[in-house]
């Protein structure tokens, strides 16, 4: 498609997503600019996963993100301090990324 938008973490395994694991990824080429971003799992209160999700780009980075959050339970995601939630992904809109060069949103 010709959107303006790049995806995270779309084909990661569940299992990365568990407590206590990291995703991190450093200079990742995308049409729009380099991104690093990491995503820290950590049990909440109840046992269930909550993410810490950070994401840097380039000055002229401008596109959408989709950043996905594969639940270990499959259960859908109930939060996010940042951007559109959705059962299993977060959409952080090119408008809301505009002047900015890093965001930081926790998930659960």
């Amino acid at each position: 498609h010709d959107e303006d938008v790049v995806h995270l973490q779309k084909a990661a395994p569940k299992h990365w997503f568990k407590p206590g694991l990291n995703i991190r990824i450093e200079h990742c080429p995308t049409r729009f600019g380099q991104l690093n971003w990491s995503t820290e799992s950590v049990a909440g209160e109840t046992g269930r996963p909550k993410w810490r999700i950070s994401i840097q780009w380039t000055p002229d980075f401008a596109a959408t993100l989709v950043v996905h959050v594969h639940s270990p339970d499959r259960r859908p995601l109930k939060s996010t301090s940042l951007g559109e939630l959705h059962p299993d992904r977060i959409v952080l809109p090119a408008a809301l990324l505009k002047g900015k060069q890093h965001v930081s949103l926790d998930v659960a």
